[in-house]
């Protein structure tokens, strides 16, 4: 007896709960590994004192979750073949399950921030690089559209189906870009990252001008008549703590600026830049003027 025609649950029905299983038990079984492994090979030591986020099945524009989707889809349909009476089916649809979990764990992308250290995963390299916060200038909270349009310009839908991801720049004049994940279900994550590397990029220039702060403490109680190098270089160094403090807080109050003109409809100067970090170098001041 055919269950298409004689069960009272309807076919499309039926096809819908297949899919919706399907897809329910892939991210049980991928988020279970891989909260498994980060915990017995952390990617940081200080585990609880990290932020983070990894790249989500609804990530528009990339290939391994689009290949990670179609497999779970096949085995809904085989699942729902299954169901139909095509016993063998059963065998396919668990056989494309397992093979939409093992891709996804083998292209796994994810980045985890700590106190010190920003550490990601890409995909099917599965390479993990490191980087040390101190070699960081700017960090950009990145949000697209879909198509790769700016979020203004892509409506509402057209944002909350885009990405999002960090865009790091570092002293050196590089920049790098971390892995991406779908905005619905990791932009509050990526925002949180970007606080905590700017809240340890503070605290890192704090504890450096206290330290400058004591070494010439130190250097101007031996009384010698002029400034040496050293003590001229320690001058420069505040200072350009000082301007990087400074801009920090003007940076602060133009986002806060930023926020206010967005609840009232207006367009942004910059829209792909959100939480925007920006420190300059020392620009070779006196050290008379330094010092005052």
């Amino acid at each position: 007896m055919n269950p298409l025609l004689h069960d009272p649950l309807p076919a499309w029905l039926a096809l819908l709960c297949c899919l919706a299983t399907a897809l329910v038990l892939e991210q049980l079984l991928t988020r279970g590994v891989q909260a498994l492994l980060l915990r017995r090979q952390p990617m940081v030591p200080d585990r609880e004192a990290s932020a983070g986020y990894q790249r989500s099945l609804f990530t528009p524009g990339s290939r391994a979750s689009l290949e990670v989707g179609l497999g779970i889809l096949v085995s809904g349909l085989c699942a729902w073949l299954g169901w139909a009476g095509f016993t063998p089916a059963w065998a396919l649809a668990a056989l494309g399950l397992a093979a939409a979990a093992a891709w996804d764990l083998w292209t796994w992308e994810c980045v985890q921030v700590s106190a010190w250290q920003v550490v990601w995963r890409r995909g099917r390299s599965r390479q993990v690089r490191r980087l040390a916060l101190g070699e960081i200038s700017r960090v950009h909270v990145v949000e697209r559209g879909l198509d790769g349009r700016d979020p203004t310009e892509a409506g509402f839908m057209g944002r909350r189906l885009g990405t999002c991801y960090l865009a790091l720049e570092l002293h050196s004049g590089g920049a790098i870009k971390l892995p991406r994940t779908g905005w619905l279900a990791g932009a509050g994550q990526v925002r949180a990252s970007a606080s905590l590397i700017r809240r340890q990029r503070r605290q890192a220039d704090r504890e450096r001008m206290v330290a400058i702060r004591h070494q010439l403490n130190a250097l101007s109680r031996r009384a010698r008549p002029l400034p040496d190098a050293e003590q001229v270089a320690l001058q420069h160094e505040l200072c350009a703590l000082k301007d990087r403090q400074a801009l920090d807080d003007s940076v602060a109050a133009g986002r806060l600026f930023a926020l206010v003109r967005a609840e009232r409809q207006v367009r942004l100067p910059n829209p792909h830049y959100i939480d925007t970090i920006q420190t300059r170098p020392f620009e070779g001041r006196e050290w008379r003027t330094a010092q005052r």
